[in-house]
């Protein structure tokens, strides 16, 4: 039989082995929460600084290559600005113009994300990433469109989203209530750019790694993009999406300039 201090001194050995076990979980956890960074991408070899070696790069799921174009385009789409994780700035002169649902730093809108859900297996982090995204997306439309009709973003506005046909499944999506889309909005999420308040989305509903999943969302949809091209010109073209010829081939050259890349590709 132990004596009392003997009993002690194992339960004061037993308590700092659970601390110590707690503290190696909450290091685990730490590190596996680290901030998500893309490969590197500053190589300058022909293997970055060739058109064609670019494109053979998307077609063969090159995660370096991909990175590269991320970069490119994304400093397109944000002007040199630092590419964040918002939707695209509206206006209230757009009246007769839809409103845009491009979200992020390579500015993918709704109906691509929609589409893209159809190449990934459901159930999985990167699937219910897109899904909340699209719901995202969903809110903001309604909300901007609000705004473009002459009304503030406040709280009569985001209620009236959040009640629409379209907004009460996308909170079901999200997770949130009514009251916390409210308050979200009153604090600066779900608007705008151009609005002197805002803050993008709350990382809480698109997931603690919602800038790899984004990235990987950008892989499918620039992927699927090359699909029935045959250069790098065309695939650019065609992941900016654009009804004019002109200005499709504007955004091209924009994106190859920001690659240091000419405008000339060889064919194989």
């Amino acid at each position: 039989k132990l004596s009392k201090e003997e009993q002690d001194d194992i339960k004061i050995a037993e308590e700092m082995l659970q601390d110590r076990q707690s503290l190696l979980q909450k290091e685990k956890k730490e590190e596996d929460k680290q901030e998500f960074k893309l490969p590197p991408s500053d190589e300058t070899s022909r293997y970055f600084n060739n058109p064609l070696e670019l494109y053979k790069g998307i077609k063969n799921n090159n995660d370096k290559i991909m990175s590269y174009l991320y970069g490119g385009i994304s400093k397109k789409e944000w002007a040199g600005q630092k590419p964040i994780f918002d939707f695209v700035a509206i206006s209230r002169k757009d009246k007769g113009k839809p409103t845009s649902s491009a979200f992020g730093p390579v500015q993918i809108v709704g109906r691509t994300v929609r589409d893209a859900m159809k190449r990934i297996k459901k159930g999985t982090e990167e699937y219910n990433f897109a899904n909340r995204l699209q719901a995202a997306q969903n809110l903001f439309i309604n909300l901007a469109n609000k705004y473009k009709a002459g009304k503030k973003f406040n709280e009569q506005t985001a209620k009236e989203t959040a009640r629409t046909d379209a907004g009460k499944p996308a909170l079901k999506i999200l997770g949130i209530t009514e009251d916390e889309f409210i308050e979200y909005v009153k604090d600066g999420y779900f608007l705008p750019s151009n609005q002197e308040k805002s803050k993008g989305l709350p990382p809480k509903i698109l997931g603690d790694n919602y800038e790899e999943n984004y990235y990987k969302l950008f892989k499918n949809v620039l992927s699927n993009k090359s699909v029935g091209t045959d250069s790098l010109e065309e695939t650019i073209k065609k992941y900016y999406g654009h009804p004019s010829e002109k200005e499709k081939t504007k955004y091209m050259k924009d994106v190859f300039e920001n690659l240091n890349l000419s405008i000339t590709q060889e064919k194989e």
